[in-house]
């Protein structure tokens, strides 16, 4: 749990910004530096704004198809909750620190959330 909360930490303490730190850049930054997978690879520079992330997210088909597709294509699979794995809500992404709790980008920094919806795991 140590090692992923003080990524977690450091990764999502920054300021908000569209497509560089928002709720799913930054938990997908986590995911990479413990990793090195990148999910949201094939998105960095292709929104700026909440608009165009909207955008992308309806293309997909929503929040977490897009969430599957992305994790498809770089071979993550779905898993129960264990700790780095990545989640996804309705509308984030988050990042597992224990089973019961996972951490979402906000505009002000970090939040906990109980569960994801889905989540997905590198085999390691």
């Amino acid at each position: 749990m140590a090692p992923v909360m003080a990524v977690a930490l450091d990764v999502m303490d920054r300021p908000w910004e569209w497509g560089e730190a928002d709720c799913c850049t930054a938990v997908c930054d986590v995911f990479l530096r413990l990793y090195g997978i990148d999910p949201m690879a094939c998105l960095r520079g292709k929104y700026s704004t909440k608009l165009g992330a909207m955008r992308k997210i309806n293309s997909y088909g929503g929040f977490i198809p897009m969430s599957k597709v992305l994790a498809d294509q770089h071979g993550l699979h779905e898993c129960e909750p264990k700790v780095g794995a990545i989640g996804a809500i309705d509308s984030s992404l988050l990042i597992c620190v224990k089973p019961d709790l996972w951490l979402g980008k906000t505009l002000h920094g970090l939040s906990p959330v109980s569960s994801a919806s889905v989540a997905f795991h590198v085999e390691v």
